[in-house]
């Protein structure tokens, strides 16, 4: 805009330089040199009158080439006339020009044919009338052309002037109008980054809740639909992880409740072994007993002879003994096979156990791999997960070394009852 004005305002100043230079200054120089040939003209013929001989000659072709001269300075000057005023003052001077000019050609007729006294009454009066003439006409179009030079020179000024004007209207238009963009420009940029960090702000503290508007579809539009995202993907994930850990807390009740009925009934079953223990521990007094008797028996039979009474008395005592030991055998088998069958339920739970735990374990497992994929804000998590799972991890194994005491309880159990039961048979066979 700035730069077509100026173009618009430097064409005008060149307009009116071209048209001093190529009018005006031409003109004024025209008629200068058509004025200094017509005072030419005028002196010459004044001359031809009064010199005589051969100087009249030289002075009639001074005064032909004057006139010669004079008509290519109106030639050139016509060519220039540019309003109907300098034509109409140049067809007034033409007509001036005219007369003077026919007296001049009187004025030499006369003094060629040698009429002294009729050449200094016309040169007296009429040609110095129509010279005064011709000079005023060419005043005229000297002042005319001047006039026109001046009114050029000063449309130039003002044209300069002008665009001075409206270059500095328009350049303090543009320094407003630029700061008027350069702030709304500014404000559109600030306000959605200032935004966008407010938000980051308040995802980065943990409040997931706040709503993330987006207005736009420019870079910072893109930057907050990104947080925006971020926020949502964030808050289903810590809530998937709350879930796990409040399946988690199921789970370790779960735990917790078989672990006490666990318990219960390893103590249940401690004191179950203390009973068959103190049972073996009788059975075992009993069997010394029975082998102390049987050697008494033996040493009884080798005086069978000389003690028949105290022997046959001895062998009723034996033969009560072994119908007590008998007794107590299978009081202790059917003691340890109860014992057996409380193992037996006892592996049965500590299958549930292990069960709950293996669930356990791939809880805690899943729980610790969403909190490492939410980050830093489930880090707590991450570290409960873990804890669950070492517990887990001891509960697996804590079941399996009670099945392992209790598959040798079994195996022992069994093969007392098998040796109880052997004895008794061959006690029986025997009797």
């Amino acid at each position: 805009m700035l730069g077509l004005i100026s173009l618009y305002q430097m064409n005008q100043m060149d307009g009116h330089s071209d048209e001093v230079n190529d009018n005006w200054l031409p003109s004024i120089m025209a008629v200068n040199d058509t004025s200094a040939t017509s005072s030419r003209i005028r002196a010459m013929t004044l001359r031809y009158a009064l010199v005589e001989g051969s100087a009249r000659d030289s002075t009639l072709a001074s005064l032909e080439k004057a006139e010669r001269d004079l008509e290519t300075s109106e030639r050139r000057y016509e060519s220039l006339i540019s309003s109907k005023e300098e034509r109409a003052l140049y067809e007034t001077y033409k007509a001036a020009k005219a007369l003077y000019m026919e007296q001049s050609r009187m004025t030499v007729s006369l003094s060629r044919s040698g009429d002294l006294e009729a050449t200094r009454q016309l040169v007296a009066q009429k040609l110095g009338d129509y010279a005064e003439n011709v000079a005023r006409a060419l005043d005229e179009l000297t002042r005319v052309n001047d006039e026109g030079a001046k009114r050029a020179a000063t449309a130039t000024n003002t044209a300069f002037n002008d665009s001075m004007k409206m270059v500095i209207f328009i350049m303090l238009v543009a320094v407003l109008l630029t700061a008027a963009l350069a702030m709304i420009f500014t404000r559109s940029l600030v306000l959605p980054l200032a935004q966008a960090v407010e938000q980051a702000r308040v995802v980065a503290s943990g409040d997931l809740s706040r709503h993330v508007e987006v207005v736009g579809k420019d870079e910072p539009a893109q930057l907050l639909s990104a947080l925006q995202d971020m926020q949502v993907s964030l808050r289903g994930t810590i809530q998937h992880i709350a879930d796990s850990a409040n399946q988690l807390a199921s789970a370790s009740e779960q735990l917790h409740s078989v672990t006490e009925d666990s318990t219960r009934g390893l103590h249940q079953q401690n004191a179950e072994i203390e009973q068959a223990a103190t049972a073996v521990n009788e059975m075992t007094s009993a069997i010394e007993e029975v082998a102390r008797n049987a050697v008494s028996t033996s040493e009884a039979s080798r005086q069978a002879d000389q003690t028949s009474r105290n022997g046959r008395e001895q062998v009723g005592q034996m033969v009560s003994s072994i119908v007590r030991l008998a007794e107590d055998v299978t009081q202790t088998s059917g003691s340890v096979e109860h014992l057996a069958n409380h193992v037996r339920d006892i592996s049965q739970a500590l299958s549930v156990i292990r069960a709950i735990a293996e669930q356990t374990n791939l809880l805690a497992l899943n729980a610790a791999i969403e909190a490492a994929r939410a980050g830093e804000q489930a880090r707590r998590f991450a570290v409960v997960a873990d804890e669950v799972r070492a517990l887990a991890h001891r509960t697996q194994q804590s079941p399996q070394e009670i099945e392992q005491i209790i598959a040798a309880i079994d195996q022992g159990s069994s093969q007392a009852v098998a040796a109880m039961r052997t004895c008794w048979c061959q006690d029986c066979l025997n009797s």
